[in-house]
């Protein structure tokens, strides 16, 4: 992939950013409101968002509402970068591609409203900050009842928002995620990286961790990618048993942090940093939540993801 000096320097400027091990195992320690203060003198973006909504959440909800804003925030900021920069059609997918999979979630949040009947506002903690599916259209869509137009304005083809509205029709929530699940993979096809690989292997994972959840067949998860990727289902299968220890979350830690600090220049490294900013957010709400998931501090560890 090319060469993008600009988008690096801005990416390996903010590695101090990064959250490392000795921060996650004090934030244990702390409340939320201390972790925000934490947060707010690690990150110019989580002191923006605190600043902005602290009057509209508590501590705790303020946390939360953080890890999942900044992340799709963060992507948008280099997404504009973009503009600024002489590059090709390859970078702007990727990008594309990592974009895609915020406006999926909100997508998938929408019909689970929908199928459950909920109120929206239970469904805000769940749904990304981020356009054209923002916060505010995603409820002007929902207490309208407009699947339809909703799914036209996240610019889906039509061939997947029709797919998706017939599955809607009969409630079959698991039939939409695979929708989703497919589309997002075509999309990755496009874009051929070690990163895009990388992000891949984890819709793979994530998809045979869900199958049951979902109400699909190992079968079909594994003729998806064969259509898709049939090196990735050979990779994955000389690696390690499918049935086993689906969740790679930790060895593509390293991956990121690989592409993070070594490849130079690459926009591979950009898209690192990003992702390991995700993880972050991960993290941040795991840190948060151990308690009320009956984990000790012990085990609430074994699950964060480090960057080291």
């Amino acid at each position: 992939m090319m060469q993008t000096p600009f988008l690096y320097t801005r990416a390996k400027s903010r590695g101090k950013t990064i959250l490392r091990r000795k921060d996650y195992e004090k934030m244990l320690e702390l409340s939320p409101g201390e972790m925000l203060v934490l947060l707010q003198d690690r990150d110019p973006l989580y002191k923006k968002l605190i600043e902005s909504y602290s009057i509209y959440f508590s501590s705790y909800q303020l946390v939360d509402f953080i890890s999942r804003h900044a992340p799709p925030q963060e992507v948008g900021e280099f997404h504009q970068m973009l503009r600024f920069i002489k590059t090709d059609n390859l970078v702007k997918g990727v990008f594309k591609a990592l974009w895609t999979r915020y406006l999926i979630n909100n997508i998938r949040v929408y019909f689970i409203g929908d199928v459950e009947k909920m109120n929206f506002e239970e469904l805000i903690p769940w749904l990304y900050d981020t356009k054209p599916l923002n916060v505010d259209a995603m409820r002007y869509y929902y207490d309208r009842s407009l699947p339809y137009r909703m799914l036209k304005k996240a610019k889906l083809p039509k061939h997947v928002i029709d797919s998706i509205i017939d599955a809607s029709k009969e409630g079959m929530l698991g039939e939409i995620s695979f929708i989703l699940y497919k589309y997002y993979l075509t999309l990755l096809v496009n874009y051929p990286s070690e990163i895009t690989n990388i992000l891949k292997r984890i819709e793979f994972n994530s998809l045979l961790l869900k199958i049951r959840h979902l109400g699909l067949s190992e079968e079909q998860v594994m003729n998806l990618f064969k259509d898709v990727d049939g090196e990735l289902i050979k990779e994955l299968k000389s690696k390690r048993d499918i049935h086993e220890g689906c969740c790679l979350i930790h060895s593509e830690a390293k991956d990121f942090l690989y592409h993070y600090k070594r490849k130079v220049n690459s926009i591979d490294a950009v898209i690192a940093y990003l992702l390991i900013k995700e993880l972050q957010a991960i993290n941040l709400r795991i840190v948060l939540k151990y308690k009320a998931l009956g984990l000790t501090k012990e085990e609430a560890i074994r699950r964060l993801t480090f960057i080291r």
